[in-house]
């Protein structure tokens, strides 16, 4: 089977599992019509890779695929550098005056104060630097809330 048949079939697979959007969503005529995309404005970032609790409910974690132990526990500095100036370049093609940075985990605590401090920092020097509009970041965690150093985390980053 050639590629182009390949491609032929998963796309007839896509319109008889799923009539929307493949079929039914017809972009051209929508942008012909003058629709124009809503651009992201919160991104979501899994920062660290691993949890410290063991909920047994848990799909990530604690069932039958344990392939989250081959990968690396925390974003890299090349990634995050990456994806700060790809969000940058977002926020400046669509002058968004602001994005919302949501750092995520497993348990996002667990990537340290002082790194999380340097992320939200880099993330305000980034976006700010490479918008037209001068973009402001803000961040939040995503966190499952039993830190022990909860005190000192509340005085930290901002």
């Amino acid at each position: 089977m050639g590629r182009t048949a390949l491609i032929d079939d998963v796309r007839a697979a896509h319109l008889a599992a799923a009539p929307w959007p493949y079929a039914e969503l017809d972009v051209a005529a929508l942008r012909a019509a003058g629709h124009r995309p809503v651009p992201f404005r919160e991104f979501v970032l899994k920062i660290h890779q691993r949890c410290n609790l063991a909920c047994d409910y848990c799909y990530m974690y604690e069932h039958a695929d344990q392939s989250w132990r081959e990968r690396p526990r925390t974003m890299s500095d090349e990634v995050r550098d990456a994806t700060l100036a790809r969000m940058a370049t977002h926020a400046r093609d669509h002058d968004l005056p602001r994005v919302r940075i949501v750092l995520h985990g497993g348990e996002p605590l667990l990537y340290g104060t002082a790194r999380l401090a340097e992320f939200v920092a880099q993330a305000r020097a980034t976006l700010p630097a490479r918008s037209t509009s001068a973009c402001r970041p803000t961040a939040c965690c995503w966190t499952s809330g039993p830190w022990p150093s909860s005190a000192r985390w509340a005085s930290g980053p901002g």
